[in-house]
């Protein structure tokens, strides 16, 4: 089976880092895509491509017909699918007790050969929303002039991970060339059990941000650590 745009970025993206991935030959079973080794790690990659579903496509058409579009999206729900179909193949090899990352890649173009970059549904509050729940915002009016007095940001419900759920994801990285050179960007997941060194992914192309436990419910929390 031929690799897809998202593998190749990410083979690339090791190979400049020095590190070596080994493609996990598909079988009947689940398994992740790679098997990375270097700076004294080894771990396994699920890498996974954002496609256009029908209503996406639509907009692009429109976009290409009128020139604009109008759009209204779901914070995290694109990235929450792709995590959610991702995890079953880190699951499956829990029993190696390796980190494992989830990589994502915004494979949705516009007819210059582009996406959406840093605003598109890979960004870092789509991430926070898929990982620790939908953004809401607790408001307390007074009474009699309905002025806001009182305001509380927190992620809600749906989140992917948690103390029970997902524990053996270690980060979620996501890859984007929409600049030059290719970058790819690590949100740590802070429930892991085995969690990935921060040395790994340490070039000037790369990002890694990690949150506290305590802060995890909290958006916009992300700390950059590299």
């Amino acid at each position: 089976m031929s690799s897809t745009v998202s593998e190749q970025l990410f083979v690339t993206l090791c190979n400049s880092l020095a590190l070596n991935s080994e493609k996990i030959p598909e079988t009947l079973t689940k398994t992740p895509d790679y098997k990375v080794t270097g700076k004294g790690c080894v771990f396994h990659a699920e890498v996974k491509d954002l496609r256009p579903n029908d209503e996406e496509r639509r907009l692009l058409d429109e976009f290409r017909d009128k020139k604009s579009v109008s759009v209204m999206s779901q914070l995290g729900h694109r990235a929450w699918g792709m995590i959610d179909q991702a995890r079953y193949q880190l699951k499956a090899v829990r029993e190696q007790r390796l980190p494992g990352i989830i990589v994502l890649y915004d494979n949705i173009k516009l007819d210059d050969g582009t996406n959406l970059g840093p605003q598109g549904p890979l960004s870092p509050d789509h991430i926070t929303a898929a990982m620790f729940g939908k953004w809401v915002v607790d408001l307390k009016i007074e009474n009699g002039t309905g002025n806001v007095i009182a305001r509380n940001d927190r992620c809600g419900p749906n989140e992917s991970f948690n103390y029970r759920m997902k524990s053996y994801v270690s980060a979620v990285a996501v890859i984007c060339d929409y600049f030059v050179p290719l970058t790819i960007t690590l949100y740590h997941n802070p429930y892991a059990e085995h969690p990935l060194p921060i040395s790994v992914f340490n070039g000037a192309n790369c990002r890694n941000f990690k949150v506290t436990i305590e802060d995890a419910k909290r958006p916009q929390s992300w700390v950059r650590c590299d």
